[in-house]
């Protein structure tokens, strides 16, 4: 197995550091976890958009999943490529589905996954678990006067 990190900065994307993203690669088969700002062109520095074999989000903080329709985008009007599995929480396959006025698929083909799921993409079985990972309270942040 070869994992690849695209990006890892929270909250926002860094200079030459896309928010989260990870492609994870083995025995031919290619899924992209988590699509944050900025990981779909570092995840073509590394293979062709078309030929990942899924989508897998692990939550809805826009850090994670924001590049998800701009993919939508790329395969549908310009690569026209149709049938990547889409796998995320149900709050983030609608906020998918809203950003993208309802036309998901047949680009995206959407499945929920919750605690305990299990997800078979070729060779590779990924597992999922509910975590806490609550959003930021905003009251904390500095404020500019």
């Amino acid at each position: 197995m070869k994992l690849t990190v695209l990006g890892c900065s929270g909250t926002f994307g860094a200079p030459d550091c896309a928010c989260s993203g990870y492609l994870v690669q083995a025995g031919g088969a290619s899924v992209l976890l988590d699509a944050g700002p900025g990981t779909l062109a570092e995840l073509q520095r590394h293979m062709r958009i078309e030929d990942l074999d899924a989508l897998l989000i692990s939550h809805s903080h826009p850090d994670h999943w924001v590049e998800a329709p701009v993919m939508r985008n790329a395969l549908r009007y310009v690569l026209q490529s149709e049938g990547l599995p889409v796998y995320s929480t149900s709050e983030t396959l609608g906020l998918i589905t809203e950003i993208s006025h309802d036309r998901v698929e047949p680009t995206f083909e959407l499945s929920e996954i919750a605690d305990g799921a299990e997800v078979s993409v070729g060779p590779l079985r990924i597992r999922c678990s509910r975590t806490d990972h609550p959003p930021g309270d905003a009251r904390v942040l500095p404020r500019r006067r």
